[in-house]
């Protein structure tokens, strides 16, 4: 899996990136759209259906006896991570051409509909899975950026209904970003934002549209082109925190000042996993 934006699979690689946000994106919530205590993040890659996870957060793989790994999914999917079914368990999952597989029973594996998993059918090829509570709730919901429109299934019924339906149609960002999502101002809710480059457009305000910074959204600098998005709790934060991933090695903005000081001023660097991973970040 090449990570080259500029190469002719600029879009399978778009999607590659989303192993970072969606499992951060469900790292954010336990029931309803708040969490009474902050869990951190924890990274971890995922690598053609396998999983690997820093279960210690000590940014090392110290091997299935201390850190975790399992299967769930195939070569060519996107992981996803989220509370599918609202008991403030974060469960897996994988997107490949606008078919979801999510873990619902929670037991790390696919067992399909009639063994109390769930599969559904939200976008189309192409598209980049996100996920979030996007309306309050306490499961996570499915939705798709495509090109910089996003397709939100906010009533939760896993299918496109469109804005009369319930569900809701944004435009933010534009062809060529990665999708990210996070709690950016602390209010405990999901707002959006695309990485461009190394440069990150979020929507503070939460209104789904870009007011850039006099309207309240934020304009930060971090990572190159070529890096993968990443967000989490790095600290125990109360919001969302960025970084980047970059060939198996983390770069994540620990103090939160949306810039690479570096460890010797608060941030966090690690390498876990390796070229051509996916990397992925949640409450595990």
């Amino acid at each position: 899996m090449a990570l080259n934006l500029s190469s002719q699979s600029l879009r399978r690689t778009r999607i590659l990136y989303f192993a970072a946000v969606l499992l951060t994106l469900s790292s954010l919530f336990t029931s309803g759209c708040r969490e009474s205590t902050v869990v951190p993040s924890t990274i971890g890659v995922f690598r053609g259906g396998q999983w690997f996870v820093d279960l210690n957060d000590n940014g090392v793989w110290d091997g299935k006896g201390i850190d975790r790994a399992f299967a769930f999914g195939g070569a060519g999917d996107v992981p996803v991570v989220g509370d599918w079914n609202g008991s403030g368990k974060v469960s897996v999952g994988v997107f490949k051409d606008g078919q979801w597989r999510l873990d619902l029973n929670g037991n790390l594996a696919w067992d399909g509909p009639a063994g109390g998993d769930r599969q559904i059918t939200f976008g189309a090829a192409g598209d980049i899975p996100v996920v979030g509570h996007w309306e309050g709730g306490s499961a996570a919901r499915v939705g798709v950026f495509r090109d910089g429109v996003w397709l939100l299934d906010v009533n939760g019924n896993g299918v496109w209904d469109g804005p009369g339906g319930g569900d809701k149609s944004l435009m933010f960002g534009e062809a060529g970003d990665l999708p990210v999502v996070g709690d950016w101002n602390g209010s405990g809710k999901t707002n959006i934002g695309v990485y461009r480059k190394g440069l990150w457009l979020l929507d503070v305000n939460g209104n789904g549209t870009w007011d850039g910074p006099a309207g309240g959204d934020q304009v930060l600098r971090f990572g190159d082109p070529g890096d993968l998005p990443v967000v989490g709790r790095w600290n125990n934060s109360a919001t969302s925190r960025i970084g980047t991933f970059r060939k198996g090695q983390w770069f994540l903005d620990a103090n939160g000042n949306g810039n690479w000081d570096a460890v010797a001023g608060g941030d966090r660097l690690f390498t876990f996993g390796a070229s051509g991973d996916l990397p992925v970040a949640g409450k595990f």
